[in-house]
């Protein structure tokens, strides 16, 4: 058996006769000429080599076997597209300064402000009061002083309460439609909408989480629209955010503690209460402190900034080649010897192609 045998062999290729189209038997070694006519036959073979001191590119590789789709584990990949706006070449600024509700924002503000400072002033009547109870153990207390205690108690707890229901009714929405508007800004569609967002803020107990989780969205947003290099791609939660979603949650367990104890009639009981008003007096003060802190910088967010390319200038692209001087017949006349000149418009054509063809 010869080796080899068991191989299919290639099958023979046609020759024809380019005269008289005749088909080719098969031909012995070196001839080229149709065996009909004489013709001369299509036999030759171009083979295309690389110049010289350029090495061969490398053989193409046999494609692997197609494996299925791309998997990465159990969380969703990191990687995606820069976010980034479509915008018109001559605006100077990156994105509508009307999209986010800056003056809601500012009055939001000033709420959280003046609430934060009347928290503060209640806190401090609750520690009056408490003082004044461990005085009370041992020593008759004056009754104008007692009065005093417990009217700044009610007025600061009262104004506190208020100001602090005015606020909120103020900061919803206000954030409701920032967060819309910092998805837009970064070029996402909204990723919630309205009413959800709205049921994450003042639904009890689920605002513990729903709160803070809105809250990061739209600072990740807004903090993304930067150009800071170090910025991961993913955006996160900023310490600012963190901040306020922890003192969120410890205000709202102290207030439930508070509640739950405020049902003792003890004379502990009562003590008790007292001490737990002035840890959620001072948590709601740090509360507003922050969210007045996080509306204004949501505000400055929405600012417009200078483009950063304004102003620049492209500089023209240098020559490839020189000019190369041309040697004159110092016999002949100028009008012979320059001959017929091509229009301005063909020239300029001509040199704009010899300058961007490469170089054989």
């Amino acid at each position: 058996m010869r080796p080899g045998a068991g191989r299919r062999a290639a099958p023979p290729v046609e020759l024809r006769c380019r005269r008289c189209a005749r088909a080719q038997p098969p031909l012995p070694r070196g001839v080229t000429t149709c065996v009909f006519c004489g013709y001369p036959l299509p036999i030759q073979r171009w083979q295309a080599h690389p110049p010289p001191g350029v090495p061969r590119p490398p053989a193409p590789t046999r494609p692997r076997p197609y494996q299925g789709p791309p998997t990465y584990g159990t969380h969703h990949p990191s990687w995606g597209f820069p976010p980034v706006i479509w915008r018109r070449a001559g605006s100077t600024t990156g994105f509508d300064e009307t999209a986010v509700p800056r003056r809601g924002l500012q009055v939001a503000a000033w709420a959280a402000l003046i609430t934060s400072v009347l928290c503060v002033a209640a806190a401090g009547a609750e520690l009056w009061r408490w003082v004044l109870l461990l005085r009370g153990r041992t020593e008759v207390l004056p009754a104008g002083v007692v009065h005093t205690s417990d009217v700044a108690v009610g007025v600061a707890g009262v104004a506190a309460a208020v100001v602090g229901a005015v606020a909120l009714v103020l900061a919803l929405p206000a954030v409701v439609r920032t967060h819309g508007a910092a998805d837009r800004l970064a070029g996402l569609a909204p990723s919630r909408r309205p009413a959800e967002v709205l049921a994450r803020l003042v639904v009890p107990v689920w605002n513990f989480y729903g709160a803070g989780q809105v809250f990061a969205e739209i600072d990740g947003r807004l903090g993304s629209l930067d150009d800071d290099p170090d910025r991961p791609a993913r955006p996160r939660a900023s310490r600012l955010v963190l901040a306020w979603w922890i003192a969120w949650i410890a205000n709202g367990f102290f207030v439930l503690v508070a509640l739950g104890r405020a049902f003792g009639g003890s004379l502990q009981a009562i003590a008790d209460t007292v001490e737990m008003h002035i840890v959620v007096d001072l948590l709601a003060a740090l509360v507003a402190g922050l969210a007045a802190v996080l509306f204004r910088r949501w505000n400055s967010a929405s600012v417009s900034r200078p483009d950063p390319y304004s102003g620049w200038v492209v500089a023209p692209p240098a020559p490839t080649r020189t000019a190369v001087p041309v040697a004159h017949d110092a016999s002949r006349p100028p009008e012979a010897r320059e001959g017929p000149q091509p229009p301005a418009e063909a020239t300029e054509r001509i040199d704009e192609e010899r300058t961007l063809s490469p170089r054989r």
